[in-house]
């Protein structure tokens, strides 16, 4: 196969460093935050 994912790209540059410890983290954007930012709660009343 030719294609080249980012995923692959990514793992094979942890690969090639050589860490001896890897962490790996996923950030949600929503967790522990508002569902709406301050200034959509301001338009959304008016629509």
């Amino acid at each position: 196969m030719a294609y080249n994912s980012p995923r692959d790209a990514v793992l094979k540059l942890i690969k090639e460093n050589h860490p001896a410890v890897f962490l790996h983290g996923v950030r949600n954007g929503s967790y522990n935050a508002p569902s709406l930012s301050q200034g959509s709660r301001r338009i959304v009343p008016l629509l």
